[in-house]
């Protein structure tokens, strides 16, 4: 602690280091990214808060919470492939979606495919098959909302290819199938 009542800390996985209270954007972000793994469900929800405050309106916040993401996925890596899926559908996911609620729209998308993107880069790096269902599904979430029913399907379909993949028995209770049989009314799938 100094003199103001601060400390500084380092992220767990990253090792970036970050003041608390959080005085700074960068320290919202690196502070939010070490509430993972999810321990506390209160100090997540409120760190989680404190970003799209900064974000709203601001394309540098953006791309430095990006930055900051994309660094920590990476790092991971290194650590399991469950880890990934874990953040992957976790507070990757979360950040999204508070960006689609403040409408941004088209940063929320950007955020969903900049995880895709990643997800294949690193499953080749990895040499292991990664989940990519959460970010197929929410940029057809994006997509259905705003009214691009192609985009959205193809989507919603790409992530129930990954849910089949990834889980033969189980696939008819993941959002990407249900959304599929409610809004686009495909008919049932046999197993």
């Amino acid at each position: 602690m100094d003199g103001t009542g601060s400390k500084k800390v380092k992220n767990k996985i990253t090792g970036v280091e970050y003041t608390l209270p959080p005085s700074s954007f960068h320290d919202k972000v690196v502070g939010f990214l070490d509430c993972f793994p999810i321990e506390d469900m209160r100090a997540y929800q409120q760190a989680r808060k404190l970003l799209a405050v900064d974000v709203r309106g601001n394309y540098h916040f953006y791309e430095g919470l990006k930055g900051r993401f994309e660094e920590f996925l990476t790092k991971l890596a290194d650590k399991s492939p469950d880890k990934i899926r874990e953040f992957a559908e976790g507070p990757w996911t979360d950040v999204g979606f508070d960006l689609l609620q403040i409408g941004f729209s088209t940063l929320s998308e950007d955020f969903y495919q900049t995880l895709y993107r990643l997800l294949i880069t690193l499953q080749t790096k990895l040499n292991k098959r990664l989940h990519k269902g959460a970010p197929l599904h929410q940029i057809g979430l994006i997509n259905l909302t705003l009214g691009r029913l192609t985009k959205a399907k193809r989507h919603f379909q790409l992530a129930i290819t990954e849910d089949i993949i990834d889980d033969k028995q189980h696939y008819k209770n993941r959002p990407g199938y249900i959304v599929l049989r409610n809004e686009f009314q495909i008919p049932p799938m046999k197993r």
